[in-house]
């Protein structure tokens, strides 16, 4: 009886730091206009050489538009497309079901090819897009990641000489992927958004005062389209010590480096580390929740409390002086590090490009601030929101 006290304080503790660490603040996001493309620059290094699609994502508009992978984007709505950024700009006037047209060239075509079709949504398509990928995976193992750049915080630099097969080996570990975005920022209904970074490290700190720090692990995985596609991989690896150096990870820190060519499944199976989602990872080594994109909430937090409850981990009761009232992180992290140059008004698309290179982006118009709704002592449905356009173009 008393251990079952001891648990439920504890437990009840640790949603009151996870709300509190911003996590309640995206309940609901607006949907937003969604193409569904990756894609690159069709000359390495030169981001007005045009746009060369690499992936479309299945239940999107592009699909029903007929896009494959390969097909390099020549105009849309009569407009000649150089590069990500004026494709973006073009795609955000549109909203959901406008029609919009495209000229494209595609291998093996001595003419250019029209496509033409509605813009679907992106609540819509990630929901479905989600739901494959859950369907697949929760209950596996996590896919094998590809090379990662893991942080030595003692010797202040990047190295990829690191067993994270044995440093997650018997714990609960929640893997999850960030960008550059690094401060809070207010939103016209008054609410905070608050970054992935600076959410999952304030979670980390009050996990680690009610649960057993040999029994859990966060692993804070970097990547930021923007600055990969605007300024090349050595930037964005500059962007990740400068964050790691102000802000060292708790738990490990890395940057994770996606290979140019990679299958279709590969994409999908990993997709979430693109796109800010967050993957929890039992005891035994299978994946107990995945959130492909948005925000995790309550049904995060509900299949957290499960996972450490299944792995005997222990719980300790939270020190009443410490802890009657956590707060929004308190850190002190970077500006938005150089070579971050996304529009300032949109809190989701700041280091994240929302189309065209390889990684997430999603061709919308500018998503509208989110509305706040107060943390429901009864978990919601966890897909919740999509404004965030890490996804494809």
């Amino acid at each position: 009886m008393v251990r079952n006290s001891l648990s439920q304080l504890a437990l009840r503790f640790l949603a009151l730091a996870f709300f509190a660490s911003g996590a309640d603040l995206l309940a609901e996001t607006p949907d937003h206009a969604f193409l569904g493309l990756m894609t690159e620059s069709k000359v390495e290094g030169d981001p007005k050489s045009g746009l060369r699609v690499t992936y479309v994502f299945p239940h999107s508009s592009a699909e029903e538009m007929g896009f494959k992978a390969g097909d390099e984007i020549v105009a849309l709505n009569d407009v000649i497309i150089e590069s990500l950024t004026q494709f973006m700009t073009e795609l955000r006037r549109e909203r959901i079901d406008a029609t919009v047209s495209f000229l494209v060239q595609r291998a093996g075509e001595s003419k250019w090819i029209p496509l033409r079709g509605k813009i679907g949504s992106y609540k819509r398509t990630m929901t479905k897009f989600e739901e494959d990928v859950r369907k697949r995976l929760v209950g596996e193992s996590l896919p094998k990641l590809p090379r990662v750049l893991w942080w030595d915080d003692k010797e202040k630099k990047l190295s990829d000489t690191f067993d994270l097969e044995k440093a997650v080996a018997g714990k609960v570990a929640i893997f999850y992927g960030f960008d550059s975005l690094m401060q809070p920022i207010p939103r016209p209904d008054n609410s905070v958004f608050i970054p992935s970074y600076l959410r999952f490290q304030e979670t980390s700190r009050r996990l680690g005062q009610i649960i057993a720090k040999d029994s859990f692990v966060v692993v804070s995985l970097f990547r930021d389209e923007r600055i990969l596609t605007e300024k090349g991989e050595e930037a964005m690896i500059a962007a990740a010590k400068e964050i790691f150096v102000a802000n060292p990870p708790v738990g490990l820190g890395g940057v994770i480096l996606f290979p140019e060519e990679m299958e279709p499944r590969e994409r999908e199976d990993l997709f979430f580390l693109r796109n800010r989602g967050v993957a929890l990872v039992g005891g035994k080594g299978k994946i107990e929740y995945l959130q492909v994109f948005d925000d995790p909430g309550p049904d995060f937090l509900r299949a957290l409390q499960k996972a450490l409850e299944e792995n005997g981990t222990p719980l300790v009761a939270p020190d009443p002086r410490t802890s009657t009232g956590p707060s929004a992180p308190s850190q002190n992290p970077p500006q938005n590090p150089p070579g971050n140059d996304a529009p300032k008004d949109n809190p989701k698309t700041n280091g994240t490009p929302s189309e065209g290179s390889s990684g997430r982006r999603d061709g919308a118009t500018a998503p509208q601030a989110p509305r706040t709704e107060a943390p429901k002592t009864e978990p919601s449905a966890a897909t919740g929101s999509e404004a965030s356009p890490k996804d494809g173009d």
